[in-house]
C-alpha cells in the first residue's frame, strides 16, 4: 500500500486526464454469472450501483460482482466502458485533487517533490524526493496543465535547477549519483542509509520530463535558458546540460543490474526500465538534432535500436508481456506501456 502511495500524483493525473471515461447507461442486465464485469467499488449498495447506470444482482458464487456492467458493454476485452452523460468528478473535485497534487511539488521553493507529505506513516516516512517519482510528477504536471506553460514555468525551472544540483553531488554510496533512488528534502542531499540501489530508470525519466519543458521554453522564446542549463553543448558546463547528462547515462548503462520499479528485486532486464529508456532515446535523438548535435542524435538512435532489438522478444512469454524472468506478472508492465509506449510500436 505505501509503495502505491508514491504513485498518487500519477493516479491523480490519470483521473484528470480521463475524467470523461464513462459508465454504461440503458444496460441490458441479462449477463452470464462469470461474464460479469465489475462496475462498482468495495461496499457499494444497490441504489448507488443503479445510480451509476450499472446492473445489480446478488450472487452466491465467489468472485462474481453484484454490481456489474450490462451486456451492451461486456466484450472479450479487458475494458468495459461506453459513453456516459456525466463525468466521474466535477470541476470542484478536480480542482481539489490538483491543489493537493501541487502541494507536493517545489518543496520550500527549492524544486524537490515529496512522495507523501507525512513523516509517520506505518511503513516509514515518505518525506523524500524519489528521482523516479519526481520525474514522472513533472511530466504529469506538464501533460495535465490546464493553463498556458507560463503558469507552471517557474515550477519547471526550479525543478531543472534541482536536477542540476543533485546530478553534481558527490555520491556517499559509491555509485553514479544519477542512479540514486531518493534525496533528502528540502535541500537535496543524497539519502545515504540502506536502500535498493542503483535504480537505472531515473535518468531517462528525468530527461523525458525536461525535454518536454525544453520544448515549451523554446516555443516561448527562451532558447537561451535551454542552452544555459539543459543542453549546453559543452561537457565542462553542467556536463553538457541536465538533459544530455541523463541521456548519455542511458547509452552505456541500459543493461546494468538495477532495482525494479517497486524497489523489491534486482535484475538487468526489467520491461519497465527498458521501455521507458527506449522512449527517452527516441525523444533524445529528435531533441539533439533540434539542438544541432547530430553526433548525440546518432548515439541515441543507436542505443534505441539496441534496446528495441530485444525489448519485446525477451519479455513476451507466449501469453503476455512479463516484467522479467523472475517476476512475470507485474503491474509495472502496464505502467511501462502507459509511460513508454511509442506510436511506432
Amino acid at each position: 500500500f505505501f509503495k502505491q502511495r508514491k504513485m498518487i500524483p500519477l493516479i491523480i493525473a490519470s483521473l484528470v486526464a480521463f475524467a470523461r471515461t464513462a459508465l454504461t447507461s440503458g444496460a441490458t442486465c441479462s449477463v452470464a454469472e462469470y461474464s460479469k464485469v465489475d462496475c462498482g467499488y468495495y461496499g457499494i449498495k444497490q441504489d448507488g450501483c443503479e445510480a451509476k447506470g450499472c446492473c445489480w444482482a446478488s450472487s452466491s458464487n465467489n468472485g462474481v460482482p453484484w454490481c456489474f456492467f450490462g451486456s451492451d458493454v461486456v466484450s472479450t476485452s479487458c475494458f468495459g466502458f461506453s459513453d456516459s452523460i456525466r463525468v466521474p468528478f466535477n470541476e470542484s473535485e478536480v480542482t481539489t485533487m490538483r491543489n493537493y497534487f501541487m502541494d507536493n511539488i517545489n518543496i520550500q521553493g527549492k524544486g524537490g517533490i515529496v512522495a507523501a507529505p507525512d513523516y509517520d506513516t506505518p511503513g516509514g516516512s515518505y518525506y523524500y524526493h524519489w528521482m523516479r517519482d519526481g520525474a514522472l510528477t513533472m511530466r504529469c504536471l506538464q501533460e495535465t496543465n490546464p493553463d498556458s506553460f507560463s503558469a507552471i514555468e517557474n515550477t519547471v525551472k526550479t525543478y531543472a535547477q534541482w536536477v542540476l544540483k543533485v546530478q553534481n553531488e558527490a555520491d556517499p554510496n559509491g555509485i553514479d549519483v544519477r542512479t540514486e533512488p531518493k534525496f533528502m528534502l528540502p535541500n537535496g542531499e543524497v539519502f545515504s542509509s540502506a536502500w535498493c540501489r542503483p535504480q537505472n530508470d531515473g535518468p531517462g525519466l528525468r530527461a523525458t520530463s525536461l525535454m518536454m519543458a525544453a520544448e515549451s521554453l523554446i516555443a516561448n522564446g527562451e532558447t537561451s535558458y535551454v542552452k544555459e542549463y539543459l543542453w549546453t553543448g559543452d561537457s565542462n558546463k553542467y556536463n553538457g546540460g541536465a538533459i544530455k547528462y541523463d541521456l548519455d547515462y542511458v547509452i552505456s548503462n541500459y543493461a546494468t543490474n538495477t532495482c525494479d520499479l517497486w524497489e523489491e528485486i534486482r535484475d538487468a532486464d526489467f520491461f519497465w526500465n527498458r521501455v521507458t529508456m527506449k522512449k527517452a532515446m527516441i525523444l533524445g535523438a529528435a531533441f539533439a538534432s533540434k539542438m544541432g548535435d547530430e553526433t548525440s542524435a546518432s548515439n541515441y538512435r543507436n542505443a534505441m535500436q539496441k534496446i528495441n532489438s530485444t525489448l519485446y522478444s525477451t519479455h513476451y512469454n507466449g501469453a503476455f508481456y512479463q516484467e522479467c524472468a523472475s517476476r512475470t506478472r507485474d503491474s509495472a508492465v502496464i505502467v511501462g506501456f502507459n509511460d513508454g509506449y511509442d506510436k511506432l510500436d
